[in-house]
């Protein structure tokens, strides 16, 4: 699965858009979520990356584009838009 913060992929058409696809990560500050926030970056990237992933693979997409953090008061939310590939 391609997860990017791009519109497009090059190399790559798009078929078809199907829809907006999103994780939520916690915010550190909040005390009782402080032991997640204690996983290295690369951990939190791998947790959001496979929450998407699988958002996009329940609606049959290939890949998720435009990818980009909202943040929120408690928690910032992780929103991309999942599409189906030409093959």
């Amino acid at each position: 699965m391609l997860i990017t913060t791009t519109e497009i992929l090059q190399g790559m058409e798009i078929e078809s858009y199907l829809g907006l696809v999103m994780a939520r990560v916690p915010d550190a500050k909040t005390a009782s979520l402080k032991k997640k926030y204690e996983q290295s970056t690369a951990d939190l990237k791998r947790e959001v990356s496979a929450a998407l992933e699988k958002a996009a693979q329940e609606i049959g997409a290939d890949a998720v584009i435009g990818v980009r953090v909202e943040p929120e008061t408690l928690s910032s939310l992780v929103i991309g838009t999942a599409v189906k590939l030409k093959r």
